[in-house]
């Protein structure tokens, strides 16, 4: 899998510009952070991919008053992630430890408004940032959303936690059905959650605790939903997904009250994420809620 290598102390990550500008792998002090991708151009086995102009499913791929766009995922019917995982990114800057990204979408049978985006990575010696900007471009104004698609490896001793205080209930489709409130979730196993949620009211913080590290992600205030994905004990990985709108927020009564932003021409939207690690001492297990 070619593609760009930066490094910074401990820390050593691959970028994928030409695939959707995902990230290969990340490590630190030789341990993967991310789950790394087995080689090939599957984007779905990307350790972590962009998703634009909207996040997670869109449904039916239907954009409310321009029709059906062309099906992005099949066998899967409804829209998926956007299509910015799904272009070449070109490579704008270059440095030893980050990279600049950038990717020119022309109107078209998949989205139908021109924009343009911008994906900077910045690596640390424990941490690895990454801010995306979307511009309209057209002359109409846009529906926009954004998120990250990060994946962890986890085994069985992984404690996830973070705070939120909402959930989105989804149908067999997989689309949101009914919202309701939660109370703070108490740290908990992570592989064997099989789960596929939306939480809203999200604090910005979420974190995976292992015998020996702490992995924290945080995510900047655009993003006030985290999507977690967990497929159940066999698949020892979680997605921990921070976004701006609520899946299918497009088709809902009001777009805006679930994360929807509507941009006029010429105006810009910008999320980011960071996750940071740091060593955990023996002696810490209370904080992985052992």
């Amino acid at each position: 899998m070619e593609g760009l290598v930066i490094s910074c102390g401990d820390s050593e990550a691959r970028l994928v510009p030409a695939l959707g500008g995902a990230i290969g792998h990340w490590r630190w002090k030789g341990v993967d952070i991310l789950r790394p991708a087995p080689g090939g151009t599957d984007i779905a086995a990307m350790a972590s991919f962009p998703m634009l102009p909207y996040a997670n499913r869109l449904g039916n791929a239907e954009l409310p008053g321009f029709g059906r766009l062309t099906p992005n995922a099949a066998p899967e019917r409804h829209g998926l992630h956007g299509i910015g995982w799904q272009r070449p990114w070109a490579v704008t800057e270059a440095a030893p430890d980050g990279a600049e990204l950038t990717l020119r979408h022309a109107a078209g049978a998949d989205w139908p408004f021109d924009f343009f985006a911008v994906m900077r990575f910045g690596l640390e010696s424990d941490r690895l940032t990454t801010t995306l900007t979307l511009t309209n471009l057209d002359g109409r104004p846009m529906p926009v959303g954004a998120g990250c698609h990060p994946y962890f490896p986890i085994d069985a001793d992984t404690r996830f936690d973070s705070a939120w205080s909402g959930v989105w209930e989804i149908g067999d489709d997989l689309l949101p059905t009914r919202h309701r409130s939660v109370p703070r979730p108490a740290p908990r196993l992570a592989l064997g959650w099989n789960v596929n949620h939306c939480f809203t009211g999200w604090s910005g913080v979420a974190s995976l605790a292992y015998a020996d590290r702490l992995v924290t992600v945080r995510a900047g205030p655009e993003c006030q939903y985290l999507q977690c994905y967990q497929p159940g004990a066999a698949q020892p990985y979680i997605a921990l997904e921070p976004v701006s709108h609520a899946p299918n927020a497009h088709q809902m009564r009001t777009p805006a009250s679930h994360g929807l932003r509507e941009l006029a021409s010429g105006m810009s939207l910008a999320i980011s994420m960071s996750i940071s690690v740091e060593a955990l001492p023996a002696a810490s297990a209370d904080l992985r809620g052992a």
